[in-house]
């Protein structure tokens, strides 16, 4: 068995004993560097002929491609999806026996191919486990952040301390981010957290409004995203629209390339474009997009809002606390750029209803 191949039965070994040294895991003889010399990327391919089996860690970018690191090997980058690692595309995928551990929420947003990995898997004789956001994000890959000096801290004897543990515990520090996930991962396992078989989506069609939010969760809100465009495509190049409606172009072309679709805010200009399809008129668009001040907390609502508050402080530069009403005057700031971007969206509403 290799070095780092763990087993869910012993899990309660690591929850009692958490350092690696206690289960006979052997860490790299190297020692943690400075957060100023971070380790670059790359990683030699397995040894020919190894049948031992392997644990693989994984940190799933849907914009890059995987973060690999295996067993206790040094994270590396591969361009395959996931579904093509598993299945043998690259010359260091995983080879029945293997187990492969990620968090729960790869390929969310095609929740089809969410179902199609985990049956590729069970094909190839691979073992998947997932482990929760949570428990890999907030409680190990801040603790690498801080450390690293990728994310601020107020309190430096807290950088210092998270430094010692992550020495201590033989973590890396690596320029990419995905390869620091991978140690944070790989650091969340060794402490004991919880594994479980990955889940099937038993819903794979999506609401517009639920495809939105996994895309945008997934980081794919942009124009090279295929369902974007086709949600998009019948609407006007900038260059158009500026022609047509200068008073409102400003509230949702962010580029000065007007012949491009990219250059469009595209995800207040979808979530717009989505209300109008959903509604029958324009105070049931007005209701749904939340601009009575009554109205409901939604992804609606919260989009605009933040857009209003951005055009304020983009015409207003010296102004502070606008989106608070602190300032008198910012106050009246606030009230201008939300009432530019309400008439920006009830262009886009009519246009949608008028479109062939």
């Amino acid at each position: 068995m290799g070095p780092f191949c763990l087993k869910l039965d012993q899990l309660a070994l690591f929850k009692a004993n958490p350092r690696s040294s206690d289960l006979g895991i052997q860490h790299p003889e190297m020692g943690i560097p400075h957060p100023d010399q971070k380790q670059s990327l790359g990683m030699p391919a397995p040894e020919m002929g190894k049948t031992d089996p392997s644990t693989y860690f994984l940190d799933f970018s849907p914009l890059r491609g995987l973060a690999v690191a295996i067993d206790d090997g040094k994270p590396f980058i591969v361009s395959e999806s996931l579904r093509q690692f598993i299945e043998g595309y690259s010359t260091t995928s995983p080879k029945s026996g293997d187990t492969i551990i990620l968090e729960t929420n790869f390929e969310m947003h095609r929740p089809k191919e969410h179902n199609l990995v985990i049956d590729c898997a069970k094909e190839m004789g691979i073992e998947l486990r997932v482990i929760a956001l949570r428990a890999s994000g907030k409680r190990y890959k801040t603790r690498i952040d801080i450390a690293a000096g990728n994310k601020e801290t107020e309190n430096e004897e807290e950088r210092e301390a998270l430094i010692a543990l992550c020495t201590k515990e033989g973590i890396q520090f690596h320029d990419d981010d995905d390869c620091n996930a991978v140690e944070a991962i790989r650091w969340a396992v060794r402490d004991g957290t919880h594994l479980a078989a990955p889940r099937y989506y038993e819903k794979t069609d999506l609401s517009d409004i639920e495809q939105f939010n996994r895309l945008r969760t997934a980081s794919l809100l942009d124009w090279n995203n295929e369902w974007v465009q086709e949600k998009l495509s019948w609407f006007p190049l900038p260059v158009l629209f500026r022609r047509e409606h200068p008073e409102v172009a400003s509230v949702i072309i962010q580029d000065t390339n007007l012949q491009r679709h990219s250059s469009y805010t595209i995800s207040l200009l979808l979530l717009w474009v989505i209300a109008a399809e959903e509604s029958k008129t324009r105070n049931e668009f007005d209701r749904r997009v939340g601009y009575y001040e009554h109205g409901y907390p939604s992804i609606f609502r919260s989009t605009g809002i933040r857009r209003g508050a951005s055009l304020a402080k983009r015409n207003h530069k010296n102004l502070r606390g606008a989106s608070y009403g602190i300032n008198p005057e910012g106050k009246v700031a606030l009230r201008q750029g939300l009432s530019l971007m309400r008439k920006a969206s009830r262009t886009v509403f009519h246009m949608v209803k008028h479109r062939d």
